[in-house]
């Protein structure tokens, strides 16, 4: 058996909820703390992956498998599929395009163009990182 599968099914999922993250993200916004472009960029990086990889978690300890050899990678496309599934087509949007803005674009504000589904093909968004006015969302034509 590989090493890491034996213990896989005792995992104490506890420890991969986003909650207390985003808890400390929201307290350090309302006191002012995270202002700065970077800062902004890591938290919002560290959201998407944080729910990403609480999602992944609870795929693998319900015996959905994902590709790797433990089995246990799994894509964002999926990821997004199943949040939309869910209802959550406009928040997964968003973050997709926050995530998508701050960990493959330099310049602030750009146009971002999303490559996964479900969102593939929508033209090019207007994304600001700011603390005052995030998200611009204008379609290019």
């Amino acid at each position: 058996m590989f090493e890491g599968v034996k213990g896989a099914r005792d995992r104490d999922q506890a420890r991969l909820d986003p909650q207390k993250l985003l808890s400390v993200i929201e307290d350090a916004v309302k006191r002012g703390c995270i202002t700065e472009e970077v800062l902004i960029r890591r938290a919002v990086s560290a959201t998407y992956f944080t729910l990403f990889n609480y999602w992944a978690e609870e795929r693998y300890s319900k015996g959905v498998r994902g590709r790797g050899v433990y089995g246990d990678t799994f894509s964002y496309a999926d990821f997004h599929r199943d949040m939309a599934s869910k209802g959550l087509k406009k928040e997964m949007l968003i973050l997709y395009l926050y995530r998508a803005t701050v960990d493959h674009y330099t310049l602030n504000p750009t146009y971002v163009t999303l490559t996964s589904s479900p969102w593939k093909g929508l033209p090019p968004i207007k994304i600001s990182i700011d603390v005052e006015k995030p998200l611009i969302l204008q379609k290019v034509s």
